[in-house]
Order: C-alpha cells, then sequence, then structure tokens
C-alpha cells in the first residue's frame, strides 16, 4: 500500500509517513537520529479486532498529525507498549494524551527511568518471564518476552494479520521510508553507513557483514541469556507464520514469502543453535 505523506492527514507539518499495512495495522515511520546515524524509527497502530480497541507499539514522537491518525483508525487506545529497554522516551506525552490507557514495559525499565532522572509514567503491566498480559490482547496478539537480551525486548504477532513487530533484534536499514518527507536528512552516508552495513539479507551481504551481524546478534544481544535468547528466537520462528516483518529501524519486510526467509538469514545462528537441541 502506498505511504501517505502526514501533510495531507493534518493541519500541522510533520514528517511521517503513514501506511495503512493491513487492514488493522497502521505504520507511522518517522526521522530519528542514534549516535550519529539517520536510522529513523517507526510507531506500529495496531487494532484487536475482538474488542476494536488500540495497542500502541513503541510509540515515538506525538503531534496534532499522529493524534489524527489514531483517531481515524477508531477504537479507544486501551494500550501504550515500550518495546524494550531503549523505546521509552516519548511515553510520558503518549500517556498524558491518552490517560486511560495502560503502560507496559519490560522489567528494569522503571528503574533504569529513573536513574535517568526521566518525567515518571505508571507501568501498569510489567512484562517479565512469568509475568501475562490481558486476555485483550493475548487473544488477538501473540507476545514473546525475550529475556535473555540485553534490550529485554517485547516482541509481538498480530495473528489476524500475519504482523511480526520487532524493535531492536532486527533493523532493516537503510530506514528509506521514514525519510521520504525530508529533503535534508538521509539514511545513507556517513556514520549512517555502518549501520546499513551490518545487512540481514545472505543475498544482499556478503563476509564483513554476515560477521558483524553474527557478533551482534550472538556476543552482544544474546549476552545476557544466550540459552534463552536462543529459545526465544527459536520459538517464534516455529509458532508464528509472519507475512509481514515490521521493526523500529528500517524499511517494513512485506514482499509475499519474504518475512520467513529474512526471519531465517537474520538469526541464522540462533535456529542452528535451537535445531541441534533438539
Amino acid at each position: 500500500m502506498a505511504p501517505t505523506a502526514a501533510t495531507e492527514l493534518s493541519g500541522t507539518e510533520s514528517t511521517a509517513v503513514i501506511r495503512e499495512l493491513t487492514s488493522n495495522v497502521t505504520i507511522i515511520s518517522v526521522p530519528f537520529r542514534h549516535l550519529g546515524a539517520e536510522v529513523g524509527t517507526r510507531t506500529t497502530i495496531a487494532r484487536l479486532p475482538t474488542t476494536n480497541s488500540l495497542l500502541i507499539y513503541c510509540p515515538a514522537a506525538l503531534d496534532d498529525t499522529i493524534r489524527a491518525v489514531v483517531s481515524s483508525m477508531g477504537g479507544a487506545v486501551k494500550y501504550l507498549i515500550c518495546g524494550n529497554m531503549g523505546h521509552h522516551l516519548f511515553i510520558p506525552n503518549w500517556a498524558k494524551a491518552y490517560p486511560e490507557a495502560s503502560i507496559i514495559a519490560p522489567e528494569g525499565l522503571r528503574e533504569r527511568r529513573q536513574k535517568q532522572k526521566l518525567e515518571d509514567v505508571e507501568f501498569r503491566y510489567v512484562v517479565t518471564e512469568n509475568s501475562s498480559l490481558p486476555e485483550e490482547i493475548t487473544q488477538d496478539v501473540a507476545v514473546e518476552y525475550v529475556s535473555g537480551s540485553i534490550v529485554s525486548e517485547i516482541v509481538l504477532y498480530h495473528k489476524t494479520d500475519r504482523v511480526l513487530l520487532m524493535t531492536d533484534l532486527f533493523m532493516s536499514l537503510p530506514a528509506h521510508e521514514a525519510y521520504q518527507n525530508v529533503e535534508d536528512r538521509k539514511p545513507t552516508g556517513g556514520l549512517s553507513s555502518i549501520f546499513n552495513s551490518v545487512g540481514w539479507d545472505d543475498r544482499v551481504h556478503g563476509k564483513v557483514a554476515l560477521t558483524i551481524r553474527y557478533l551482534l546478534l550472538w556476543y552482544v544481544f544474546g549476552s545476557k541469556d544466550r540459552q534463552a535468547f536462543i529459545q526465544s528466537i527459536s520459538h517464534m520462528y516455529e509458532n508464528w507464520d509472519m507475512k509481514y516483518l515490521v521493526c523500529c529501524h528500517g524499511d517494513v519486510v512485506e514482499k509475499e514469502g519474504e518475512a520467513k526467509r529474512i526471519y531465517e538469514c537474520a538469526f541464522k545462528w540462533q535456529l542452528k543453535a535451537a535445531k541441534k537441541e533438539k
């Protein structure tokens, strides 16, 4: 589906690119700089079909345009999910805009925000290995808490529309979509090229990219509890028939039949390790 410039949806100027990915999932891509690199970021609005309520995954900057998009989807905003330990900076603004919504966050994030002296917000649900989320969510969305990752990622899978939502464990860079409405910032060149070089598709990237990806996923992201990390990656692969792979940083994998293949490329070592254990 073609992206829509945010300025067409609201009277306020915005650089957001808003797209209805499926009938129940809308993605909002915006420019975002991290460590000097233009990696973009993405907020996902998911409708829970059973109750018609809305879930916001990884809320980024909020403006009038984005609020208009949320309203246009109908249904009440019931849940705001901080996807991992890094995606929480904009949560206070969303909490004020949607005070009836429950905030969901991984364990340890409250303490991190306190140490960083950030504005206090109430986390209604703190996700741990043994916790559970409301049935209103789980009847429509499968949840995997990747506790073995250093970023403590909460991954979602929209069952009806077969959409996999990830935060930082998978990045499909460069983030071309996020920069479609800006002229003076590009997701390529400079420091951005370092992030872009990691690569997730074995058909495109060479040995250097594979080595960097291996080091990141095996020795960095999966270092908190490598066995638990492997189990989470394998569980998602075996149980979720993903059609779309949506990440916060980079472009959406949506070509027919590609989501599963790209997932295999990204997590090839974890899937191989899981297979050996059987």
